[in-house]
C-alpha cells in the first residue's frame, strides 16, 4: 500500500546519494513497448522551478529507444531490508536485455509484482514492492559530449568504444511511498 507525498517529502525522506547502494529501477511505456532497467545514477532537484529527476541512459542499452518514445517514466526504489527478499528479480532487470524478452514478465516470476499509473492516458508502469515510486513527465533529452567532458580517464573510458549517455530531465508528477 503506497501513500502519496510531495517531492520535498520525498528528498526529506531519501538520500539520493545512496541510489547506487540501494536498488532502482527506471521503466517506461511508449504506448508500443515498455522496458525497464536498474539504474546507479540520478539526480534530484529544481529545474525550471520545478521539481525534477534526472536519469541516464546510455545509446546501446535498448531501453533508450522505449523512453525516447515514452512521455513518462517512474522509477522504483527499494532500500534496507526489503532489497533482500527481492535480489533475484533485481538481479534479473540487470541483467537481462529488453531486446530479448518482456523483462516485466521476468520480474514478475521472479516475485515482482507489475503495476502501473495511468496519467493524460499514458500508462507508467512500476514495481508494487518499492518503498518509494517517483512518476516523471520527460522534459528534455540530452546526451552527453564527451568533447566538452573535462574528466578524468576512469570516467571517459565509458565513452571510447560505444557512445555516451542521454540526460532524461523528468519533472516529478507524484511520489508514492511505502505507508
Amino acid at each position: 500500500m503506497f501513500k502519496e507525498i510531495t517531492p520535498e517529502e520525498f528528498a526529506d525522506a531519501y538520500n539520493i546519494m545512496h541510489i547506487a547502494k540501494d536498488w532502482a529501477a527506471i521503466s517506461a511505456d511508449n504506448g508500443e513497448e515498455r522496458n525497464s532497467m536498474i539504474i546507479g545514477w540520478a539526480g534530484l532537484g529544481v529545474l525550471w522551478s520545478i521539481p525534477t529527476f534526472t536519469s541516464y541512459i546510455h545509446l546501446s542499452r535498448h531501453s533508450k529507444q522505449v523512453f525516447d518514445k515514452a512521455k513518462y517514466y517512474s522509477v522504483s526504489i527499494m532500500v534496507g531490508e526489503n532489497r533482500k527478499e527481492h535480489k533475484a528479480a533485481w538481479g534479473y532487470l540487470g541483467s537481462a536485455s529488453g531486446r530479448d524478452e518482456d523483462k516485466f514478465a521476468g520480474a514478475e516470476e521472479r516475485g515482482l509484482t507489475v503495476a502501473e499509473e495511468v496519467i493524460e492516458g499514458e500508462r507508467i508502469p512500476y514495481f508494487a514492492e518499492s518503498d518509494f515510486v517517483v512518476l516523471c513527465e520527460i522534459t528534455g533529452i540530452a546526451d552527453f559530449d564527451p568533447s566538452r567532458m573535462d574528466a578524468p580517464e576512469r570516467i571517459t573510458k565509458w565513452y571510447a568504444s560505444d557512445g555516451v549517455h542521454s540526460i532524461y530531465e523528468g519533472q516529478i508528477v507524484k511520489v508514492l511511498a511505502k505507508s
